[in-house]
């Protein structure tokens, strides 16, 4: 009885001290967003842009740790935003709305419209700090939360379940219902996901949000979003396992670029 405590403790020193931690500091104004960059070996690139989706960092952080790879964490005093001031203006923005010039106009709040021009550089170079820590062309997995109303299946759904040509988004609503669910830019990825049953939207032309989701579509790099409620962390574990296996080992590098 004794060994098998002992067994699993030795086990999570382990994964513990195999993984390596990298922290780098990106600065946005007068505010410092500190990256951790979590390495454990070769595997899947995984992301946690907003620090509020606790649940998120803690799969990130295991996920890494258990089953190798790397992911990239960002921290900014615990909040969804970042607010920064430049020059007595103060701003503020989504994170993940800022890699496309469009996203960054469209999340870029402010007191001062006179200093948007300015402000918009900034994020720019920001936004393009991360893309370059992530790598070019470089698959991704981003790990996001919600709380269980609004944002969902719903949000992409139009007249219910449905299917249609290239091109237009394709909505699966499967056993893990309306709330927890795959985001995916790949057809190859949709039907992976498809054939195992689970919940996965396939949006290769989206809105210009800003998103990692729409820049990933753009260029044409396979992108997989794992969405699931807060509180469920074992099922985001599980559904961030099983778009690692899929991102991995069944798809090309590339798919064609979307338009």
């Amino acid at each position: 009885m004794f060994f098998r405590p002992l067994f699993v403790l030795l086990a999570a020193l382990f994964v513990t001290l195999s993984t390596s931690v990298e922290g780098r500091e990106l600065r946005i104004g007068d505010t410092a967003v500190d990256v951790q960059i979590h390495v454990n070996g070769d595997g899947a690139t995984f992301i946690r842009v907003h620090e509020n989706e606790t649940d998120a960092g803690f799969v990130g952080r295991r996920i890494v740790a258990l089953h190798g790879g790397r992911f990239i964490d960002l921290a900014h005093r615990g909040t969804r935003d970042i607010a920064f001031a430049m020059q007595g203006a103060l701003y503020r923005i989504d994170p993940n709305r800022i890699f496309t010039p469009e996203g960054i106009v469209k999340t870029l709040r402010t007191n001062d419209r006179t200093g948007i021009a300015r402000a918009h550089a900034e994020v720019k170079k920001f936004a393009d700090a991360i893309l370059s820590i992530i790598g070019a062309g470089q698959p991704l997995i981003a790990l996001h939360n919600n709380r269980g109303v609004g944002f969902g299946l719903s949000s992409y759904e139009r007249r219910g379940l449905f299917a249609s040509g290239s091109g237009k988004t394709l909505v699966y609503r499967g056993t893990t219902g309306g709330q927890n669910f795959y985001v995916v830019t790949a057809h190859a990825l949709f039907e992976g996901f498809l054939r195992k049953g689970l919940s996965v939207v396939y949006e290769p032309r989206g809105y210009n949000d800003g998103s990692l989701s729409y820049r990933y579509a753009r260029d044409g790099i396979p992108y997989i979003n794992v969405e699931t409620v807060f509180g469920q962390r074992e099922l985001q574990m599980q559904l961030a396992r099983e778009a690692a296996d899929l991102i991995m080992g069944k798809m090309p590098a590339t798919e064609g670029r979307a338009r």
